[in-house]
């Protein structure tokens, strides 16, 4: 018997609400900046793992701080985490 272990998984609208970003800004930087690799479910809704949700949370943070959306949206974490230090500018 398989025993499937499955990454947990969010819609659009909890990773929205759990980063504190409106789903329509969610939409218009992954179509802009490729923001996350978001999977699809077989109706075509946007799935979020747990890994892609902390990212956009940071990313946000990071926007918040005055940090373009551009300059961060291919950062990995690393790189996010230490933009956390670095002046904005």
């Amino acid at each position: 018997m398989k025993s499937a272990v499955s990454e947990p998984t969010f819609s659009i609208g909890t990773a929205a609400r759990l980063t504190g970003i409106p789903v329509d800004t969610l939409r218009v930087w992954e179509r802009r900046y490729g923001l996350t690799q978001a999977a699809l479910s077989p109706s075509g809704q946007r799935l979020y793992s747990a890994a892609d949700v902390q990212r956009v949370a940071l990313i946000k943070q990071l926007t918040d701080l005055g940090h373009a959306i551009g300059q961060l949206a291919g950062l990995d974490m690393a790189a996010l985490l230490a933009a956390m230090d670095a002046p904005v500018g």
